[in-house]
């Protein structure tokens, strides 16, 4: 994957988390850095949908988003995932904002 695509995979991957958890507060940074990019590939397949390549999410990235829903128990640790992807999406811009948001729904 180009360096352009995961960017914009990250920063969707904020996106969907933010979604998902409504609430991204700031927190002591515990997360492993293992971790993170552990979650950020799990969604990386919801980039076609997401970008408007792709009708509908394919089957690994809803599996992938509901690894990460099934991985987050509280509050901490919704924020720390929210923050683990918020740090690398800033500069994207290729995102259809509707379509990430019904991400959840989608799947």
């Amino acid at each position: 994957m180009s360096g352009v695509v995961k960017m914009v995979v990250l920063w969707m991957v904020a996106m969907v988390v933010a979604e998902l958890l409504l609430v991204c507060p700031s927190y002591e940074q515990k997360a492993a850095a293992v971790e993170c990019e552990s979650i950020r590939k799990m969604l990386e397949l919801c980039l076609p949908y997401v970008t408007g390549i792709a009708d509908h999410p394919k089957p690994a990235c809803c599996e992938g988003v509901d690894h990460v829903r099934s991985m987050i128990h509280t509050h901490d640790e919704r924020v720390e995932v929210c923050d683990c992807l918020k740090e690398k999406i800033s500069s994207f811009r290729h995102i259809n904002l509707t379509t990430l948001t019904s991400l959840p729904d989608e799947c």
